[in-house]
Parts: structure tokens; C-alpha cells; sequence
């Protein structure tokens, strides 16, 4: 059996607002993507007259993620403006364009994080890659 999943291409943008109006940055040489989407704890609202354990949803909240890039290293670089964002909160956009239907479908998700770190994975004779990771912020938005 095969899949068209792999042709699924995906476009991902930081939110640069050094000038206005801001402008979407497109992260560089993005090898995967890991942890996008949010989940609703559970909260316990029992009553007195309750007979049993009951439980609601509660507010949404977004999911730990990382980003895996291949490393490059030029100045002004979105990689660059995301190692300096590292405790701030930034706007993110995700286009997820599947070319494995007729008409091709586009989904684009946007959320703020909170960029919590980097990590540079350098390699002796392969490529050199770069970590981010992040914590989205309540919800995200799918159009």
C-alpha cells in the first residue's frame, strides 16, 4: 500500500515586528516539526448533587514543540532573529500545503509561543542542524 502523506509540504514563519506593519519571516531549512497542536485539561466540576467523579474541559492549551533546521549561518537569517528570541513571546504562522489531492489543499495555523531555547547539533562530516523549542501559548487558529 502507498501513501501520498510525504508530498504534504510545509511553510513556517516567524512573526519579525522590528517594523510596521510586522512582516512573517520564513524559518530556513526546516527538517521537521514535532509537537504542534493543543490539548484541553481536564477540570473536576462536581457538585453536591453529584453521584460520580465528573469532569469538563478546560481551557485550551498549546503543546510543547520543536523545530529542526538545517543550519545556516547567515546573518539576518530567521535562525539568527529566532536564537535572539529566545524568552519571548512570538507570533508563528504554519502553511501546510497538500499536493497529494486534486485541487491541492492549503491549511494555515497560526499561534503565539513562547521561544524557549535553541540548541546548535554540530556534526564532524554531515550536516549541521539547530533546534528550537517552544510552548505555544493558548490556542491555535486553523484556517
Amino acid at each position: 500500500m502507498s501513501t501520498s502523506a510525504i508530498l504534504t509540504n510545509i511553510l513556517i514563519e516567524v512573526l519579525d515586528e522590528t517594523s510596521s506593519p510586522g512582516t512573517f519571516d520564513e524559518v530556513e531549512e526546516v527538517t521537521s516539526l514535532s509537537g504542534l497542536g493543543e490539548t484541553t485539561p481536564q477540570v473536576r466540576a462536581t457538585h453536591f448533587q453529584s453521584t460520580s467523579e465528573e469532569y469538563i474541559g478546560g481551557l485550551a492549551d498549546g503543546e510543547e514543540f520543536n523545530l529542526e533546521c538545517n543550519r545556516i549561518h547567515t546573518s539576518g537569517s530567521a535562525q539568527a532573529k529566532l536564537v535572539s528570541y529566545k524568552g519571548l513571546q512570538k507570533s508563528f504562522r504554519v502553511t501546510e500545503l497538500d499536493t497529494s489531492v486534486s485541487p491541492n489543499t492549503t491549511v494555515v495555523y497560526t499561534f503565539d509561543a513562547l521561544v524557549q531555547g535553541w540548541t546548535n547539533n554540530p556534526s564532524l562530516g554531515d550536516i549541521q542542524k539547530i533546534s528550537f523549542s517552544g510552548k505555544i501559548s493558548g490556542g491555535i487558529t486553523a484556517v
